[in-house]
């Protein structure tokens, strides 16, 4: 019987070191403060704001009841609320404003969303909201036609289609993206189209992938200015 007792105390200290190993080494949200001016946190989360700057930094908070922040610029949440992070150099200063939750809208097809907003001769405009709390990220879209039902690739270069932004675009939280695709590479011999994110990442580190596309999608392409 002692065996047994003295067993299930070695199990458990040894599966308890594993989470305390764990939780240490895990990696936490990071956020760079030349990049983000706003983001969302969880409640009793614990989040790094990396450093904008190679020189030396100094980091505080605006209100200490809320959170506090350390040297290295890693943030500890205590209550609800919003407040700023400011990083400070010899010759800048740098703002982001927090804002600490309870609980978090997650992006999703519900959360996360596009829209055609005008068809040009050569071009559309489209916008793709975020309403969730959480930073998104989307490569490169490809256009795709809609044929009996089933929607299919136009050509192998929509792939590397310029839509005059960077590769990939960064949406904050409560925010949306307004950009502009130029199709006038494109034979546009059929009626409906859409402009399609397959791949959408979600948070500032951006290892998790949302399961489903973001497309924007348009009607007649090839008729426009007819």
């Amino acid at each position: 019987m002692k065996k047994k007792i003295f067993f299930a105390v070695i199990v458990t200290i040894i599966v308890y070191c594993g989470k305390i190993s764990i939780n240490c080494f895990a990696s936490i949200p990071r956020y760079n403060m030349n990049q983000y001016k706003k983001v969302t946190v969880k409640k009793s989360n614990k989040v790094k704001f990396v450093q904008p700057a190679k020189s030396k930094i100094t980091w505080k908070v605006s209100n200490k009841r809320i959170a506090t922040i350390n040297k290295k610029g890693v943030l500890r949440t205590k209550k609800c609320g919003k407040l700023k992070v400011i990083a400070k150099t010899f010759k800048k200063k740098y703002i982001c404003n927090v804002t600490i939750k309870k609980k978090i809208v997650r992006a999703t097809e519900k959360t996360v969303y596009g829209n055609t907003i005008k068809i040009n001769d050569e071009s559309i405009d489209f916008i793709i909201y975020n309403k969730s709390d959480e930073c998104i990220s989307l490569v490169l879209p490809k256009l795709e036609y809609n044929d009996k039902g089933i929607w299919e690739a136009e050509s192998k270069k929509s792939n590397i289609v310029n839509i005059g932004v960077w590769p990939t675009i960064i949406i904050l939280p409560r925010s949306n993206y307004r950009g502009n695709f130029n199709y006038s590479t494109y034979d546009m011999i059929h009626s409906h189209y859409r402009l399609v994110f397959d791949k959408v990442f979600v948070g500032p580190n951006y290892k998790k992938e949302l399961k489903t596309s973001v497309s924007s999608v348009f009607e007649n392409a090839g008729n426009v200015g007819n």
